[in-house]
């Protein structure tokens, strides 16, 4: 048939169809090419839109302490003049009452150093208050890590995640509820490990999806960006993630 179909038509038409067909196959696959591509840029939108939620969070907290702080710098004086208006009447007792309870105040906007990272300080600091809050015993040990080559969004994605992760499992892991951070430099790189109680009944009854949903998705890409990569050690009663991040090569030749 197809002799015949070129003897009464020639061959010119069987080029064309042929043409025509390898044309589609190649419109086909970039259609496909073009979706998948549209698909990925989607869902770095979705991962970007969620780092500056997260990193407006953080500023919009450190602005309020700023805020809160001017206030009380404002309002220092007539504090200091009921204390010397206590002391002068011999009221010592209630002079000293006064001067625990401002003691107090100044504690709840003191603002720890852990880290050269001013972002990092920020979310530990923060994290750290949401954790006495919910009664979850939080410990924090960092030593000479390097994190100024590393973009504050990537930052916050990276350790407000973790941390966001860990205080969730922690809240409903029972009466024990702890969180430890630890990190220092090994070698070329910075070593972090964060540790949470962690109750595996959850995750048994489908009730734990946070540890391994779309922030450590969202944490694994920004490592993998940095060079650095992530690990995951599940037990009984407890959850640690260790990640490491590569120090700049001026860091690194210190530690070596």
């Amino acid at each position: 048939l197809g002799n015949v179909y070129i003897q009464l038509y020639g061959a010119y038409l069987v080029i064309v169809d042929i043409c025509f067909l390898v044309f589609m196959n190649l419109y086909i696959l970039y259609l496909f090419s073009y979706q998948s591509r549209n698909r990925k840029l989607k869902e770095e939108l979705k991962t970007f839109q969620r780092q500056s939620e997260m990193q407006y969070h953080y500023y919009e907290k450190l602005e309020e302490k700023y805020e809160s702080s001017r206030k009380l710098i404002h309002d220092m004086r007539n504090h200091l003049q009921s204390i010397e208006a206590l002391c002068q009447m011999s009221r010592s007792e209630a002079g000293n009452a006064y001067a625990r309870d401002m003691h107090r105040m100044l504690d709840s906007f003191a603002q720890r150093q852990y880290t050269d990272s001013h972002m990092l300080n920020i979310i530990l600091n923060d994290k750290a208050e949401t954790a006495r809050q919910k009664n979850i015993r939080m410990e924090v040990s960092i030593g000479k890590i390097r994190l100024g080559h590393m973009k504050d969004m990537d930052v916050t994605t990276v350790f407000a995640n973790l941390l966001d992760n860990a205080l969730e499992a922690a809240e409903r892991s029972g009466d024990k509820r702890y969180i430890t951070v630890k990190a220092d430099a090994f070698r070329e790189f910075s070593v972090v490990k964060i540790c949470n109680s962690y109750d595996l009944a959850l995750k048994k009854d489908g009730k734990d999806t946070e540890h391994r949903g779309i922030g450590l998705g969202n944490v694994r890409q920004t490592l993998q960006r940095c060079g650095g990569g992530m690990d995951i050690e599940e037990k009984d009663r407890e959850f640690a993630v260790s990640i490491t991040i590569p120090c700049p090569e001026g860091d690194a030749a210190e530690t070596r």
